[in-house]
């Protein structure tokens, strides 16, 4: 994905030292995260989302959150932050001409009560709590661009793993998204595994892009509520998540015998974790034979 999106990473980006610092003035840093507000005013996230989807193979309604996370992607918005400040910082330490004189008299609107690119990047000063830009002032250009660099992606981790939370609370379509995938990061078996078709199962099935009930039930009308969406494959009369599929569905016992014979290779107390630990467990497991062997088992299942 990073060898493609740098093809048109300067497209994205042309100009972002202007445009790169306005927001909305509701935007708050909680809305790093919630991709469809980023689309409605910079079409910029919204080209980036939809690629990324078409590169992975994934419904133009899948998860924006999930799919973002897959890739370990941070918001295209924070690289017009970066261009933005990297331009400020220009114009702070620039000699006296005409550049300058542009500069100061946008500072000079400011400071009169209108609004001015200098006002823009004021407010992304204060979203990123450096009011002013004081830290980054009289500092050395390796030590600004190395500071802000590391200040931006600590502010989106840090907003990141705080939306993981309540998505885990909500127990919403993400439910079990934002159990098993522990840390942010770009997901390895997106390079381990080279066939796409067996690819997008992993994905699919991690961001809730199957038809398990748990997840068809949410568009019944009326909707489904959780306690009845109940596997009718099996006997159990339990819902039908992803951790009912995985573990306990009696259709699947033949091919996930054969699957968890093949995980034991790789772990030998497999067979003695408690059904979350064995799905965490595989799902964030690097082995390759075991990856080849849960696309093939979630393939032939048919629920993808």
């Amino acid at each position: 994905v990073s060898d493609h999106q740098y093809m048109y990473l300067i497209t994205k980006l042309y100009c972002a030292e202007i445009w790169g610092c306005y927001l909305p003035p509701s935007f708050k840093l909680e809305h790093l995260c919630y991709w469809t507000k980023q689309s409605k005013f910079s079409p910029s996230s919204k080209m980036d989302l939809q690629f990324i989807k078409y590169i992975l193979g994934i419904h133009k309604k899948g998860s924006n959150f999930g799919i973002m996370s897959e890739v370990g992607r941070f918001p295209i918005i924070l690289d017009g932050f970066k261009a933005s400040i990297n331009y400020w910082y220009r114009m702070e330490n620039i000699p006296s001409g005409l550049l300058k004189d542009a500069y100061l008299e946008s500072q000079n609107i400011h400071e009169a009560g209108d609004k001015s690119w200098f006002s823009a990047i004021f407010n992304v000063f204060n979203l990123l709590k450096t009011p002013g830009g004081n830290k980054y002032r009289n500092k050395s250009n390796s030590f600004f661009k190395h500071t802000i660099k590391t200040d931006l992606m600590n502010i989106y981790t840090e907003t990141w793993y705080n939306h993981r939370d309540k998505l885990i609370n909500e127990n919403g379509k993400l439910r079990t998204y934002v159990k098993i995938k522990t840390n942010f990061g770009y997901e390895k078996y997106l390079d381990l595994i080279t066939e796409p078709k067996l690819r997008r199962c992993i994905t699919k099935f991690k961001i809730s892009c199957h038809k398990l009930k748990i997840e068809l039930g949410r568009y019944n009308k009326p909707k489904t509520s959780i306690e009845e969406r109940i596997c009718d494959h099996c006997s159990n009369s339990e819902v039908e998540d992803e951790s009912h599929f995985f573990n306990n569905c009696t259709k699947f016992s033949g091919s996930r015998n054969i699957l968890f014979d093949i995980i034991k290779e790789s772990n030998k107390n497999f067979y003695q974790l408690s059904p979350f630990h064995k799905l965490l467990w595989t799902f964030n497991c690097e082995n390759i034979t075991v990856l080849n062997s849960l696309c093939k088992f979630l393939l032939e299942s048919e629920i993808i």
